[in-house]
């Protein structure tokens, strides 16, 4: 049940993690249990606006994860502190253990254990990954939040002190009067060090803007946002706005340059201060991006760079049509190539860069149009500048009958038809896992005439030409509710005739009149059950992490598994299961899949079950034989998912059982779904060895783990 907490649960999410380091071991030290399990933390002292505070049980701790520090402090402590002066909604989940803070402009979602975030529905990596923690001192649970993060995205100012090991946090410091309109013009007194800010100018990279602050030295600066309308505001530290060029400026001394850039409206330069001296640049904002703060040496500037993510490139098949489509921050300035030998479609994202997602540049599509997606980072050849793209390259299938795409942009989509334009006067929609929905539409009232024998999957309309705007086509859709849609016209070529042949037990309901403009049909697949599951499969291993390599035959776990996970791939879909891969070749020689990476893709997808599979291995033992599966401890229905791959597969293959077995593995801790790791043999053992070695074999094990899927939905549905 979904609890809220009063507001001042914001700030637990602010306190993003520090990184830090200690010579002196004799620090105190508290200890913690986290799952059960106890382990001494370094304690850590903090102050919140300028105030030591103290916590009543579970203190701010250094939490080590993968060679990395970072500060984790309560946010029961944050709350008490600081929620009367942030003005947002907090919430708990406590079954989802799930936090949720809610400003007038963002909506921040944190995990505990997950190191992704979601802010305004965007994920986001925490700092060297080290996520929101429960950790507990007797009976006494509180949840840690590092804190640079959401310092960042909240606007909190953090510091650290190493000689006293102590964390702070502070409100913005923001003037109560926005001047940035009425800057200081009066006499200037003598101060000693103080940069000259002589040029600011906005280049664009593509569609997206750079800010750079020609300065006679380098400087320090502060940044924060402001609301109504949103402002990036950068202040130069002991700055003096002095412009080679005075003519660039108003009379009162600021300096404006307009911005036809959907991220940034405009830019104002104005001397904020004089004692001491304060340069303040005003960005107004028109969309909400990422930016990053740099100083170029070479030109003695500083350079605020506005990112272009792009987030994701995908197949979908839109009305019966095959689409790729490309997400990001901005994808409105493209380019399209096409190239042959082999044949491909070549489109760059002007000012694109990659977001961390993209783990796998090479995306196997297998469509109808598409064989493969390969994506990258490019930087045109002869053009002057640094400017990069993201390039995204589409592989057509042999014999696909290519002509050319149809692009468009919709939002922050990107929509390649590689099958021409849209329908215009057909579409062709999913409405549930189980039901679509099929509509012509017509271009005025019309009389539709509509049949469908008694048990039989066709069904025929008939509709005046002049009524209606169609195109004459034969389309092999083949999914779980239509096999085929025909378009043609009658002998009198008067009428166009649409033959719907749809697949076995499809139940179908007139939803419009026969005399209306438009038609519209709702077509049901009850027996397509297994569509509203998905299961994620993760081939263990892969690219520079071979896993074990056998004893004999000198087999790659990695490549064992793949071929394991293909296979059973390819029975669950057959079957009407959705399914994720979380990879599905082999990587290459140089990259890695992490484990994280292979928990985080399962949690975005909202994955039913997560199954990875593996193949054990015991070099100083090689009598070890056998078949096992693992669960998390504290996962019930993790639980219940190894006992059934357990029996179901012991029951269908020839091998010795280890038995069902809890275990506290990376992939089985951080999916939110049931969970299960199976070894399937042991490649150091002879016997497992020679069955893993053979394609029958692994067929079975593929065949007995569908078994067992089919086996847990049906007994826990």
């Amino acid at each position: 049940m979904r609890k809220l907490i009063p507001s001042i649960l914001v700030l637990i999410i602010l306190i993003t993690s520090l990184t830090v380091s200690f010579a002196d071991g004799s620090l105190n030290k508290i200890l913690l249990k986290e799952n059960g399990i106890g382990k001494n933390y370094q304690v850590v002292n903090l102050k919140i606006d300028g105030k030591t505070v103290k916590s009543a049980d579970v203190p701010p701790i250094i939490y080590p994860l993968n060679n990395q520090e970072r500060t984790l402090v309560p946010l029961r402590v944050i709350i008490e502190h600081l929620g009367d002066k942030l003005n947002a909604d907090i919430g708990w989940d406590e079954a989802k253990q799930e936090v949720k803070v809610k400003t007038k402009d963002k909506e921040i979602l944190l995990k505990i254990d997950s190191p992704v975030a979601l802010v305004n529905g965007v994920q986001k990596r925490l700092p060297d990954n080290i996520p929101a923690k429960l950790l507990a001192i007797g009976d006494n649970s509180r949840t840690m939040v590092p804190v640079r993060f959401f310092a960042d995205e909240l606007g909190l100012s953090v510091g650290w002190d190493e000689k006293t090991v102590t964390a702070s946090i502070d409100m913005p410091k923001v003037p109560e009067k926005e001047t940035e309109e009425e800057p200081i013009i009066n006499p200037q007194p003598p101060q000693e060090n103080v940069a000259d800010v002589t040029d600011v100018r906005v280049e664009m990279n593509g569609s997206i803007p750079q800010i750079r602050i020609k300065t006679s030295k380098q400087i320090d600066y502060k940044q924060f946002k402001l609301a109504n309308p949103e402002r990036l505001v950068i202040d130069l530290n002991n700055a003096k706005l002095n412009l080679s060029d005075r003519n660039k400026l108003e009379s009162n001394g600021t300096l404006h340059i307009q911005s036809n850039s959907e991220v940034i409206k405009g830019v104002r330069v104005s001397q904020f201060q004089n004692d001491p001296f304060v340069t303040r640049v005003v960005m107004e904002l028109g969309k909400s991006t990422e930016h990053e703060i740099s100083f170029d040496e070479k030109s003695g500037e500083i350079v605020i760079n506005f990112t272009n993510y792009i987030r994701n490139v995908k197949k979908e098949i839109m009305n019966t049509k095959e689409v790729i489509v490309i997400e990001g921050d901005s994808v409105a300035d493209y380019s399209i190539m096409q190239l042959s030998d082999p044949e491909r479609l070549v489109v760059d994202i002007k000012g694109g860069v990659l977001h961390s997602n993209f783990k796998n540049n090479l995306i196997n599509i297998d469509g109808k149009v598409a064989k493969t997606i390969r994506v990258s980072e490019h930087t045109p050849e002869n053009n002057g500048t640094n400017e990069k793209n993201v390039r995204v390259v589409i592989d057509f299938q042999e014999n696909s009958g290519y002509n050319e795409a149809y692009a468009e942009v919709n939002g922050n989509k990107l929509y390649l038809h590689l099958e021409g334009e849209p329908f215009k006067a057909i579409k062709y929609e999913e409405t549930g896992w189980t039901t679509s929905r099929f509509t012509l539409k017509g271009s005025t009232v019309t009389r539709y005439s509509i049949g469908r024998q008694l048990a039989s999957n066709l069904i025929e309309v008939t509709v005046p030409k002049k009524d209606i705007e169609l195109e004459l086509a034969s389309l092999n859709i083949n999914d779980h509710i239509i096999k085929s849609i025909n378009i043609s016209e009658d002998l009198s070529q008067s009428n166009y005739n649409v033959k719907l042949e749809l697949q076995d037990s499809v139940e179908h309901k007139l939803l419009s009149s026969e005399q209306s403009q438009d038609l519209v049909l709702e077509l049901n697949n009850k027996n397509a059950k297994y569509r509203e599951m998905l299961v994620v499969i993760d081939p263990g291993h892969g690219g520079r992490d071979p896993g074990t390599t056998s004893s004999i035959l000198k087999m790659h776990e990695s490549e064992v598994v793949l071929d394991i996970s293909t296979r059973l791939n390819k029975l669950l879909t057959e079957a009407g299961f959705r399914t994720y891969m979380t990879r599905v070749d082999n990587l290459t020689p140089n990259t890695k899949l992490e484990l994280q990476d292979r928990a985080d893709v399962a949690n975005s997808l909202n994955a039913d079950i997560f199954i990875s599979i593996h193949a054990n291995a015991a070099e100083k033992v090689p009598t070890a034989n056998g078949l096992e599966n693992f669960y998390h401890p504290s996962d019930i229905r993790g639980k219940k998912l190894a006992e059934v791959f357990q029996s179901e597969m012991i029951k269908n293959l020839d091998i010795n059982s280890r038995g069902a077995k809890p275990n506290n593995l990376s992939v089985l801790r951080n999916t939110t779904m049931p969970a299960v790791l199976t070894e399937t043999g042991f490649l150091t053992n002879a016997g497992d060895e020679a069955k893993l070695a053979t394609s029958e074999y692994r067929q079975q094990v593929a065949e007995a783990m569908f078994k067992a899927t089919v086996r847990y939905f049906e007994e826990t549905r």
